[in-house]
């Protein structure tokens, strides 16, 4: 695996790379990265301050598809990882490095997340084979990013991995079968196999998995409460239009896996983000436009209008989402964006 641009001369050509970086650069705890398209179709993943009702951009890198997974390494690099399936990775420390390019060879294609480990000496990717369509976990080493191992997670479609006690991780199998040639193309939804796999991390070995007994729910998006609990954003595959709206989106890992009762609010039954929050967990909705929030044992709370709401973050206490018109932040309200930046589906805080 390369992780020289040439492998693209496109980026090249396109003029990738550092743009309007401040002379002074500050670390304050409550800046975000953030993936965005602008009205011209182009990808960017930056770094954005949040003060008041209003955004400012610091840092932008221009990205050649849109981006999804990020993660803030505890050096300041940003690690942002191409939609799946996605052939490209990238690691930056804005304003004091170029950035470098992990491209993906003929064997498998980036799923879109990665994890740390706990020294921050490696990153645990979920990846797909190109022929078999199989999960993989790789190990990469976080500076390099170069692949160090790999590990079958047992299932099709990997795509969120969280952290767990004891050098363990979870991942989850979206079982949604999917080829590089044909994009994101759903193969045969009716044999979805979805699951949460448990892995060492050491050693890759499968310790525990978990499915639920509709095998038309997509098991996706991951967040760890501090009691340990998984809550698990989930994408109905139903075929009926009806019972993708009832379906639940919101599952719990504890005893067990377990979804929890519909919520008093349906829709398109796709959950996006989602986030642990002081009072359970933040939901994002964005094709209905909300972010559902709800207590730890996943019962409704209230829903928040916010169009095309989608990347979720917990700064300073509050949790904050973006959305095509703008942020919102449960304790300082509405905020705008720069104009032009319609934000993807992920952020994080940045360690910068």
């Amino acid at each position: 695996m390369s992780t020289h641009p040439s492998r693209r001369g496109i980026l090249l050509a396109a003029g990738l790379g550092l743009i309007a970086t401040p002379a002074a650069w500050a670390q304050p705890t409550n800046d975000i990265v953030l993936a965005w398209d602008d009205p011209a179709g182009a990808h960017w993943v930056g770094v954005l301050r949040i003060e008041g009702d209003a955004a400012t951009l610091l840092h932008r890198i221009a990205v050649p598809t849109r981006a999804h997974g990020l993660l803030c390494l505890a050096d300041g690099a940003v690690i942002a990882i191409a939609r799946r399936p996605g052939d490209w990775m990238l690691r930056w420390i804005p304003g004091k490095q170029p950035p470098q390019w992990c491209w993906a060879d003929d064997e498998r294609r980036f799923s879109g997340h990665a994890l740390a480990s706990a020294d921050g000496r490696a990153l645990f990717c979920t990846e797909t084979d190109t022929d078999s369509g199989a999960g993989w976990l790789v190990r990469r080493d976080a500076r390099t990013l170069a692949a160090t191992d790999a590990w079958p997670t047992g299932g099709t479609d990997p795509h969120d991995v969280e952290a767990l006690d004891g050098g363990r991780v979870i991942v989850a199998n979206g079982g949604v079968a999917m080829r590089p040639e044909t994009g994101r193309a759903k193969l045969d939804p009716a044999a979805m196999d979805s699951s949460l796999v448990c892995m060492d991390s050491a050693n890759g070995r499968t310790l525990q998995s978990w499915r639920l007994a509709d095998r038309r729910l997509s098991l996706r998006h991951l967040a760890r409460r501090a009691d340990g609990t998984i809550g698990v954003a989930m994408q109905a595959e139903h075929d009926d239009p009806a019972e993708r709206a009832a379906a639940p989106m919101l599952a719990l890992l504890d005893a067990g896996l377990r979804t929890l009762e519909p919520m008093a609010i349906h829709g398109s039954g796709y959950a996006g983000d989602i986030a642990a929050t002081p009072q359970g967990w933040a939901v994002a909705c964005p094709r209905d436009s909300r972010v559902m929030r709800c207590s730890a044992a996943g019962q409704l709370i209230d829903a928040v209008a916010l169009n095309e709401a989608c990347a979720l973050v917990e700064r300073a206490g509050s949790t904050m989402a973006f959305g095509r018109d703008g942020a919102w932040d449960e304790h300082a309200g509405r905020a705008r964006l720069p104009p032009g930046l319609q934000p993807d589906n992920h952020a994080v805080r940045y360690r910068g």
